[in-house]
């Protein structure tokens, strides 16, 4: 079935912040993104777009949404709880399919952001790049280096260590939390640790793992 774009501002049925012209316009200003020598963006069908629109859309929706994680640290330190990041503000509409429009926040230049009838500049420009970005990888994939227990990458006389034995997986790239204002999302929050049945975890060592 052919896919469809919905962005329609506080739509029940939205599935992007931005339309295809904005984002193409958005690439015509970016240098270029490639994978292969080719134009992750230029060089694609419409569905392709489509579909990198949408989940690009649906990872900014999901992945602040304040969940609890526990983290397993591979130096056997006891595992901990965090509370993930959220988005602050309020929905516009209590109808709305998407996490945008929202009230209470500020753009990037410290303005109340009061129109509801239209997405901010800021996510949309967010989804733009991190639809790019998927044309690179799936950065919703499981981390290898985690899965397999890895602590240390050495090559030739460098090592790297990672942090506390911890392989964090970074869904959502530099490049597009730099084009969300800070305001605009909640502190990751300690929450403290649990004693565990540490065989339960043993499959996935070193990953972030969401618990209810």
């Amino acid at each position: 079935m052919a896919l469809t774009l919905d962005a329609t501002v506080s739509g029940p049925s939205a599935n992007t912040f931005g339309s295809l012209a904005e984002a193409d316009a958005y690439f015509e200003s970016r240098e270029p993104l490639l994978s292969n020598g080719l134009n992750v963006w230029t060089q694609v069908t419409e569905q392709v777009k489509f579909r990198r629109l949408i989940q690009a859309t649906r990872i900014l929706c999901y992945q602040f949404n304040g969940r609890k994680v526990l983290r397993v640290p591979e130096n056997g330190d006891r595992p901990y709880w965090i509370k993930s990041r959220q988005w602050k503000g309020t929905i516009a509409d209590s109808l709305q399919a998407l996490v945008f429009p929202r009230t209470g926040l500020l753009d990037r230049l410290g303005r109340s952001i009061t129109d509801m009838e239209v997405n901010p500049i800021e996510i949309k420009e967010a989804e733009f790049e991190l639809a790019g970005q998927l044309g690179l990888s799936d950065r919703t994939l499981d981390n290898q280096i985690a899965i397999q227990g890895i602590t240390s990458v050495k090559a030739d006389v460098v090592q790297v260590d990672f942090r506390d034995g911890l392989i964090v997986p970074q869904v959502i790239p530099d490049a597009v939390l730099n084009l969300i204002p800070d305001s605009w999302l909640t502190d990751e929050v300690y929450l403290g640790t649990r004693e565990l049945v540490f065989e339960s975890l043993a499959p996935c060592p070193g990953r972030y793992r969401p618990w209810v």
